[in-house]
């Protein structure tokens, strides 16, 4: 080769190099700003809803496995209410079995609760998310219309779910601001059950797994409680951690790796345990208790009584909730109770009424027919029972949506049915006309 070749060929080479450093170099920046578009984080006191660290705390994420926390949540109401029970066998389906990336299930076996609750924190198992989720509601999409209401009735407005498992679907979105209403949901309603989150590993037959929340043996008085990872999502974390009495709760999504996610953790939780309790601004959950005005003076001895309904299993397996609401039977009572109703966990849903009618039991015929003439539209629906007082009993279906409200009224019919659609917002007793 001359020298000019051999020139040209020296050219050449520093050309190809200079191209591939500068597409790697390119690639690298496409990819930590993917990773930089993604994050979010939210640190909050559990007890005051006190916000110490945002950071975009109501951008849509993808949750991942951390969707796991809304499964057991609803898991330990049923465990409450006695519709299921630590050793109680459930049996895997053909479908569960086939879920990616859990315990080592085969069609036909069986699976404890206690063993699927351990395999949801631990391992993070999706197979035993979904022979949960097809235990309690029939199938794993029932069971995820289920969990987007409850998720609704308790704030996070900007949740859906399309999976018990976090399993990647593209319309499984939620908020940071979203994964810390859940967890101080969590802490508020399942105390008996959430020192679960802090089990470090279980054995099930014959094999051990470690939980993946290492920040459990890293973290000063971390005790909980779910990790979660997809493509879509990135590394996701929700913790917490108490110290001197006081709890904090940390979500970290779209970390680049589950150690610089762990340590992004423990950094915000060390810096909110450093802060003194203020007066900043606060995030609650739907349902925390709201200190009351005065009560006028003839109002005084009145008592209102408001039990939250919960929406475990959908109506159509013939399962309905109750919603009760008990007040005294004079004007002024009635006109306190409706300020009471409208603060109730249904105010951001539709709701329908299927009759009103002089006692509890006519009016639990009437929801009962109902479901029977039109089983597949209440699917996302708690049906409830509603009293106004001692004399009249209102039938409703409550959470739904505008178009499901709807059709469900065209197909009960007015024959049938004296069927009426509730905006949200309208009054809790609102009339049928």
């Amino acid at each position: 080769m001359t020298i000019w070749g051999r020139f040209c060929a020296v050219l050449l080479a520093i050309a190809v190099l200079a191209t591939a450093t500068g597409a790697e170099a390119a690639s690298k920046r496409r990819s930590a700003k993917a990773v930089k578009d993604r994050y979010a984080a939210l640190v909050v006191d559990a007890r005051t809803g006190e916000i110490l660290h945002a950071a975009n705390a109501d951008a849509p994420r993808h949750p991942a496995s951390i969707t796991k926390i809304m499964t057991l949540y609803l898991v330990f109401e049923a465990l409450e209410r006695g519709r299921l029970k630590m050793d109680q066998p459930l049996t895997v389906s053909a479908h569960a079995s086939t879920v990616p990336w859990g315990l080592p299930l085969r069609p036909g076996m069986t699976i404890t609760v206690e063993e699927a609750i351990l395999g949801l924190i631990t391992k993070s198992a999706n197979n035993a998310a979904t022979v949960l989720a097809e235990h309690m509601a029939g199938s794993e999409s029932a069971f995820a219309r289920t969990m987007t209401v409850r998720a609704r009735r308790l704030g996070m407005n900007n949740t859906t779910f399309r999976n018990a498992s976090g399993l990647p679907d593209p319309r499984q979105i939620t908020t940071a601001r979203d994964f810390v209403i859940m967890a101080r949901a969590m802490l508020r309603d399942h105390p008996k059950y959430y020192p679960l989150f802090a089990t470090r590993g279980f054995t099930f037959r014959g094999n051990f797994y470690h939980n993946h929340n290492r920040l459990l043996e890293q973290f000063d008085g971390l005790d909980g409680i779910k990790t979660g990872f997809v493509n879509a999502s990135g590394f996701n974390l929700v913790a917490s951690a108490v110290r001197n009495g006081r709890r904090l709760i940390g979500v970290v999504m779209g970390g680049n790796t589950a150690a610089s996610r762990d340590v992004r953790m423990a950094d915000l939780l060390e810096a909110g345990f450093q802060k003194p309790p203020g007066r900043g601004p606060t995030i609650r959950i739907a349902g925390d208790p709201i200190i009351p005005p005065p009560l006028p003076e003839g109002l005084r001895d009145f008592a209102a009584v408001a039990e939250a309904p919960a929406a475990v299993l959908p109506p159509a397996l013939g399962r309905s909730e109750t919603l009760r609401l008990v007040v005294a039977s004079n004007d002024a009572a009635g006109q306190l109770a409706q300020s009471v109703a409208s603060r109730d966990a249904f105010s951001d849903s539709w709701s329908i009424q299927v009759g009103a009618f002089s006692s509890r039991d006519a009016a639990g015929r009437a929801l009962k027919a109902a479901q029977t003439k039109a089983p597949q539209l209440l699917r996302d629906s708690t049906s409830s029972i509603l009293d106004h007082d001692e004399r009249l009993f209102r039938a409703r279906f409550v959470g739904l949506e505008e178009r499901d409200a709807k059709a469900l009224c065209r197909r009960l019919g007015e024959r049938t049915f004296p069927c009426a659609v509730i905006a949200p917002g309208q009054s809790t007793f609102a009339r049928i006309d």
